[in-house]
């Protein structure tokens, strides 16, 4: 075989190889941006209905999802921050049940949102009531 050809068929393959490296880089997901996810925090708050289920605290599944109270109420970043029906003034994600907590490395330096103060936000932290909606 020639020198010339040598190189070529080298050539090739070197573009075969980059162009595989290329396919296999543009598969990979990269995590949506933010970083608010570390305010996007639980709250132990829970309930127990009338057949004896513990609902919230990610405890129990609505329409597939776990799902919790969250801290901050209503100032909570969570993306699908919804009100509760059940407990006047709270809110609930199923976001919230998949963020890092707030003592891990990843949250060391992020500072929580501003909250205006309320005579609500220190009570109801951990009740227990029977049945209901969340």
């Amino acid at each position: 075989m020639s020198l010339g050809i040598k190189f070529l068929l080298f050539g090739a393959f070197l573009m075969a190889f980059a162009h595989a490296q290329n396919e296999q880089k543009a598969a990979a997901a990269a995590p949506a941006p933010g970083g608010n996810d570390c305010n996007c925090q639980c709250i132990s708050l829970q309930f127990r209905d009338s057949k004896g289920k513990i609902h919230g605290n990610c405890k129990s599944t609505l329409n597939g999802a776990q799902w919790c109270y969250v801290k901050y109420d209503k100032y909570s970043p969570c993306p699908d921050l919804r009100r509760s029906q059940r407990f006047s003034g709270r809110y609930w994600s199923n976001h919230a049940c998949a963020t890092p907590s707030e003592d891990s490395p990843v949250c060391k330096y992020v500072f929580p949102p501003f909250v205006r103060e309320t005579a609500f936000a220190s009570s109801a932290s951990s009740k227990s009531v029977a049945d209901g909606v969340v």
